[in-house]
């Protein structure tokens, strides 16, 4: 895909960088601006469209951001902070709970859980530990066994 953009595929040209921009400042200088457009060209630079601006530097690609911003903001107004009333999830029974428990129950609940990690691995550690010092225990008495066996030789 590298020596075949798809810009070149689509458009017939590798100016893409260059025309995005071309065109957006058609929009919004000739007449009355598509607003629509002008929010899809917005959105598009929102998401991380560079082209032409990659090599010019960011900054100016910034200012050029909030300026249209300004520019849709002047006649459609500062947008809501929410997208969609159907995003805000319902109050749900979590919801409801969590909000209502005092900070002691969640702090002595955190506590009972790290004293009981805490007990669980040091018993598994000790038993773990016994084991071990059995099994040495037992190779020490085999060792000794045979070294009074080769010197009873």
């Amino acid at each position: 895909w590298m020596s075949r953009p798809l810009q070149l595929e689509f458009f017939g040209n590798n100016r893409a960088g260059e025309e995005f921009f071309e065109r957006l400042a058609k929009l919004r200088t000739g007449g009355e601006p598509k607003f629509a457009a002008l929010e899809v060209y917005y959105i598009c630079l929102q998401l991380g469209f560079e082209g032409i601006y990659k090599v010019k530097g960011i900054e100016q690609l910034k200012a050029l951001i909030v300026d249209i911003r300004a520019q849709i903001e002047d006649v459609r107004g500062t947008p809501r902070g929410q997208l969609s009333d159907n995003g805000v999830p319902l109050e749900g029974f979590a919801m409801k709970v969590g909000r209502n428990i005092p900070y002691w129950v969640i702090l002595s609940i955190c506590l009972a859980s790290i004293v009981s990690l805490f007990a669980g691995f040091h018993f598994v550690i000790n038993k773990q530990a016994s084991q071990s010092t059995q099994r040495i225990d037992n190779q020490v008495e085999v060792l000794t066994q045979l070294s009074k066996t080769n010197e009873s030789r």
